[in-house]
């Protein structure tokens, strides 16, 4: 899959983005100004300038070009779109001449000859019902006449929601197995403290999101070992013993790497001569205490569906 990015539309998001952008930094600013006036003072603090909103929409484009597919206004893209406003022809009509729409249109048509398109609009000009669900009567016609295949989608969530089922389905034991390896070191050192030596990865749970770089998915994961006694107590005092592992990584698909790998939790467990279970285990906390003002990281998680599930999360961390 890739994301179409009309020429027309790139430019609009760029105006519309610093627009936006403006509009919630004169909200901070009057939000501070309403503190002066109840405290009489409030800490000094620095807001992106224009600039640096321009730079960060050009840094976040540039980001997403893997998955982009740019759409040049051509110049007959835009002989087409006024054509189209002059005979009244959707998504123009006689009340609304939408020359971008049109546009836009063209544009869809023109990249649908190389692929399926999935458009997405909440613009009801593009469709024959209020409800938003099938292409306007003549689009559809246009469509047919030129054996192309557009779909249409009123909103991200549910042109997501039917893209979703066309991913395969990712190689969770080989995540597993990845993430293993990345914690061998620390595995051998927890197991070690109860003497206990790690052996086989047996089973695990992998619960993966998709995230705001293309490339990576955040994980989730709980793993189980197969452990070896290796202690001086009496044979058999401590059977069938066990290491389990609970954490959360980044994995790089391309790449096929573990990143920023945090574990959470470890158990080891084993049954002592009266069938009872033992555990023992602990917990691990990450992270720094940093002097000065803090840097927050923009983090997006979107829940890969398993049997139907749909879920997500915006996450700053």
């Amino acid at each position: 899959m890739k994301l179409a990015l009309p020429e027309v539309v790139e430019g609009e998001l760029a105006a519309n983005t610093i627009d936006a952008a403006n509009v919630a930094i004169d909200s901070i600013n009057k939000g501070f100004r309403c503190i002066q006036s109840i405290i009489g003072s409030y800490k000094a603090y620095k807001l992106p300038t224009e600039a640096e909103i321009s730079a960060a929409i050009g840094s976040r484009l540039l980001q997403l070009d893997p998955l982009l597919v740019r759409v040049p206004f051509t110049i007959e893209h835009a002989k087409s779109a006024l054509r189209r406003v002059n005979e009244q022809r959707a998504p123009s009509s006689m009340k609304r001449q939408q020359f971008k729409d049109c546009a836009i249109w063209e544009g869809a048509l023109s990249l649908a000859k190389e692929c399926d398109i999935h458009l997405v609009s909440n613009d009801g000009d593009f469709y024959k019902d209020k409800e938003k669900t099938s292409l306007d009567g003549t689009l559809l016609r246009e469509c047919r006449d030129s054996g192309v295949t557009i779909t249409p989608y009123s909103s991200i969530e549910q042109c997501l929601q039917h893209l979703f089922k066309s991913v395969p389905a990712l190689d969770e034991a080989k995540i597993a197995q990845h993430i293993h390896e990345s914690l061998a070191n620390k595995v051998a050192d927890i197991s070690a403290r109860y003497d206990f030596k790690p052996a086989d990865l047996t089973h695990f749970q992998i619960h993966a999101f998709l995230t705001e770089d293309p490339d990576v998915v955040a994980v989730n994961y709980s793993l189980f070992l197969n452990a070896v006694d290796t202690g001086t107590a009496p044979d058999g005092t401590r059977q069938d013993p066990t290491v389990s592992l609970f954490g959360k990584c980044r994995y790089n698909l391309s790449h096929e790497t573990v990143q920023e790998n945090d574990l959470e939790r470890s158990e080891c467990e084993w049954r002592d001569r009266a069938g009872n279970t033992q555990k023992r285990g602990g917990f691990y906390v990450t992270g720094v205490i940093m002097a000065g003002t803090p840097t927050v990281p923009y983090r997006y998680e979107t829940e890969i569906p398993r049997a139907g599930s749909w879920g997500q999360s915006l996450i700053s961390d």
